[in-house]
């Protein structure tokens, strides 16, 4: 999970530098309620789902075999810094910036982690599921993206001794007619 959330931030990063932010440390891994970063624009995973329709099989690893694994979808929500300074026209910049993100996930919505390719695709949450996550982080309400992950692939670190066969002893015989 946490290479999903680095490669989510190094996108973003290297999508947004140099035109919309100054500096690619604009971008972080954050939450709203850690202050003491000076940050415009923050990244924060605030849920983690099962994906138990998405079966997967055994790795063949020799003489072991590694259990599958597990299939999950990362929820993320991306928003903007209300201390940071952004400028006079503080709301348009925001909304500018918050329009170009959804623009950059939207027309490239592949994340590639572990040699499987992950889709970001936008959340439409309720406004009270919204308020609701806010009120938790104990931060006010604001405008942001949710962006959902999926499918994410955990590896399993589970692996079982595969008895394999060595050898095969034929007998027959043939039945008179």
């Amino acid at each position: 999970m946490d290479e999903v959330s680095f490669k989510l931030c190094e996108y973003l990063q290297n999508a947004l530098y140099p035109k919309y932010i100054h500096s690619k440390e604009d971008v972080c891994l954050t939450a709203p309620y850690e202050s003491d970063q000076d940050y415009r624009i923050g990244i924060m995973m605030y849920d983690m789902s099962g994906m138990p329709f998405l079966q997967h099989h055994y790795k063949d690893e020799g003489q072991n075999i590694r259990y599958p694994p597990q299939s999950v979808e990362l929820f993320y929500v991306i928003y903007l810094n209300q201390k940071h300074h952004f400028g006079g026209q503080n709301q348009l910049l925001k909304q500018e910036l918050l329009t170009r993100i959804l623009m950059i996930i939207e027309d490239q919505p592949q994340l590639t982690v572990h040699d499987h390719d992950a889709l970001m695709t936008l959340e439409n949450l309720s406004l009270d599921d919204k308020i609701r996550l806010w009120q938790s982080l104990s931060s006010p309400f604001q405008f942001c993206l949710y962006i959902k992950v999926s499918p994410v692939f955990i590896p399993s670190t589970r692996v079982k001794e595969a008895h394999r066969v060595q050898e095969i002893d034929y007998q027959y015989t043939r039945k008179e007619e």
